[in-house]
């Protein structure tokens, strides 16, 4: 395998690319999910502050981010 001249002494880089954009605009405060049935809320990943669960959220009619 054909490699170029730098390769051998490169060292490890890291890029994190994060903007604003990253992060959705308003999640409900965060209540442990173990929490949410016993305040009388219904489908407990509707409201999962998480951004990664945001869009999931999203599907549940009547969750705070829909």
């Amino acid at each position: 395998m054909v490699v170029a001249s730098w390769w051998p002494r490169a060292r490890l880089g890291i890029f994190v690319h994060w903007t604003p954009a990253s992060v959705p605009g308003w999640a409900p405060p965060y209540v442990p999910a173990a929490e949410l049935p016993a305040a009388g809320r219904r489908a407990p990943l509707g409201w999962t502050s998480y951004a990664e669960w945001y869009e999931n959220a999203l599907r549940f009619p009547g969750s705070p981010v829909a």
